[in-house]
């Protein structure tokens, strides 16, 4: 059963200035029981004959839960001259702050005045945190934080001490920057969400320099050597690469309501694009493999959480880096970030990574995607894949012949695609045109049409050892005539 909440017993200490002072004092302390709490004032509870003094001291030491000193300038001068009943009262409340400096239970309270200066604290409890209620903006401010502060509740309560990260006790650890900032980005944007991009961009820029640490300085020539020392290092970099899971699943979440500025990716990309630079392409391998890694993180995460408009920027935008030779700064697009043409990842994979039985997998490099993926990321990430594939033919006139290859494509379980099937619908279609690059249904259908001329409509986008298994035209998952037919 869930405990009732205790009600609390509050006695206001005020200074009878005038009887309009005193009807206000009384209206507070009638609002005060309306609200729950056991207010208490001298004029409902001190009898005719009763002892004045002890009464005050009973109701200041043990009687009340809180004592609400009702703070104005005249309550502040009797106070400090020992004048009259308030005088009494707080030379009862000194003792009981002197002999306790951690007394939480004697709340100073600036209660309403007409002057135009503040009030002055009275001497006792000048150091002391107090609650300002002296006008009608203040009180509406003030009056919950005092309520909260009776009933013990507050507005945000102190939350359970949790487990100590593993992380800190493993000595071989490198990556704390990056995890710090996971740990903090909720609490963060939850108080910043100005700042959200700026959490992404500390995020990126700390990840590169770790990326960084991953360069492998070879002096053999042996494939078979140097693949196995690949691998070790793609092994290694796993614990920065789950950094990396649990901060897109964090920053998508928050790109629902607030925008990611795709250009901070757009350039951690480019600068990862950066490394795949030198005369042995050994050194270069797990680089490549990252970059295609997070790149299609990128994407799947977007296509996870419907982001379509991050996902044109990352398709659509120009990524600005030197070519190999160092001799062309020129637009690039995403297709460029495959460098198939000088750094043969798959088939060095393919010297390592075997399948369990032995033989060699069709697609090292896909095999290896997928199986340091989550399952629940699985099928958004050949899906992410198959979507580089599909808008590089659709748009080949802009991005040249450098061409996206989907290494996963051979893992493709379903016999549809999400962003294609929904495309029947108006609705759908327009929020994911932009994937596309195009303005309306018929520019989408002129696309697709286009691709008729291509390897792809051929059904030779596949690996050249073998040919039972191709990625699908476009056709193959969505009419091209039922686009944007229903609502």
């Amino acid at each position: 059963m869930e405990e009732k909440n205790k009600i609390p017993k509050v006695f206001l200490s005020y200074a009878r200035t005038n009887s309009e002072y005193a009807d206000s004092i009384m209206e507070f302390a009638y609002a005060l029981r309306e609200d729950g709490i056991d207010a208490s004032v001298d004029e409902w509870d001190l009898k005719l004959g009763d002892d004045i003094y002890y009464f005050m001291e009973s109701k200041i030491k043990s009687e009340a839960d809180f004592v609400l000193l009702m703070i104005n300038d005249e309550f502040t001068e009797r106070a400090n001259k020992r004048k009259a009943g308030v005088g009494a009262e707080t030379q009862i409340i000194a003792k009981e702050l002197y002999e306790n400096v951690e007394q939480g239970r004697i709340i100073p309270i600036l209660w309403r005045h007409d002057g135009e200066e503040d009030i002055k604290l009275p001497t006792i409890v000048e150091s002391r945190y107090y609650i300002d209620l002296s006008s009608d903006e203040k009180f509406g401010e003030n009056y919950e934080l005092l309520l909260r502060t009776l009933f013990n509740k507050p507005k945000n309560p102190k939350n359970k001490i949790g487990k100590m990260p593993e992380w800190i006790n493993d000595t071989n650890n490198r990556f704390t920057k990056t995890k710090t900032i996971i740990k903090r980005f909720d609490s963060q944007v939850e108080s910043h969400p100005e700042k959200f991009n700026s959490f992404i961009e500390d995020f990126f820029n700390e990840y590169f320099e770790y990326l960084k640490t991953f360069k492998i300085e070879f002096t053999t020539q042996d494939t078979a050597t140097a693949s196995k020392e690949i691998h070790k290092s793609i092994e290694d970099y796993s614990v920065l690469k789950n950094d990396l899971v649990v901060f897109l699943a964090k920053m998508f979440k928050v790109a629902r309501y607030e925008e990611i500025d795709s250009e901070i990716i757009i350039e951690f990309l480019s600068n990862i694009r950066s490394l795949l630079s030198g005369n042995n392409q050994y050194s270069l391998v797990n680089f490549d493999f990252m970059l295609r890694e997070i790149f299609l993180y990128f994407i799947a995460y977007a296509l996870k959480n419907k982001n379509y408009s991050f996902i044109a920027d990352l398709l659509n935008s120009s990524y600005y880096f030197e070519d190999y030779a160092y001799t062309s700064r020129d637009t690039k697009y995403f297709v460029a970030l495959d460098v198939r043409d000088r750094i043969h990842t798959n088939d060095i994979w393919g010297i390592s990574f075997k399948a369990d039985n032995g033989n060699s997998f069709l697609t090292p490099l896909g095999e290896l995607l997928l199986r340091r993926a989550h399952s629940n990321l699985k099928e958004f990430l050949v899906d992410a894949d198959l979507l580089c594939c599909y808008v590089y033919y659709m748009n080949k006139d802009k991005f040249g012949d450098r061409d996206w290859l989907p290494f996963t494509y051979v893992y493709k379980q379903s016999d549809s695609i999400d962003y294609f099937t929904r495309l029947t619908s108006k609705k759908y279609f327009e929020r994911i045109k932009e994937v596309f690059d195009v303005d309306s249904a018929d520019e989408f259908r002129k696309k697709v049409i286009s691709t008729h001329d291509t390897s792809l409509f051929r059904r030779q986008v596949r690996f050249s050892n073998d040919w039972r298994k191709c990625v699908e035209p476009i056709e193959s998952y969505i009419d091209l005539y039922k686009i944007c037919t229903e609502r």
